[in-house]
């Protein structure tokens, strides 16, 4: 999950797009978590939920796609 950060460490200038990177990372990661959480509580033999998985997976670089496009776009403003 640090593809975002990493693609900020390297261009950011502004705090916009590394909070809103940080809160995106955390709001997916809670979510999976929470899965998890509910499978354990109440295990219906289906396994680990392959789409939810594969979002995971790659959301990071969605989530540094539009961290890239919010820094460009507040580049440009100022």
């Amino acid at each position: 999950m640090s593809i975002p950060m990493m693609v900020l460490a390297f261009r950011s200038s502004s705090r916009s797009p590394w909070l809103w990177s940080i809160l995106a990372t955390i709001v997916v990661r809670g979510w999976f978590l929470s899965l998890g959480i509910a499978y354990q509580r109440e295990p219906d033999g289906s396994g680990v939920p392959m789409g939810a998985a594969a979002l995971v997976m790659l959301s990071p670089f969605a989530i540094a796609a539009i961290a890239v496009a919010m820094d460009r776009w507040i580049n440009r403003k100022n």
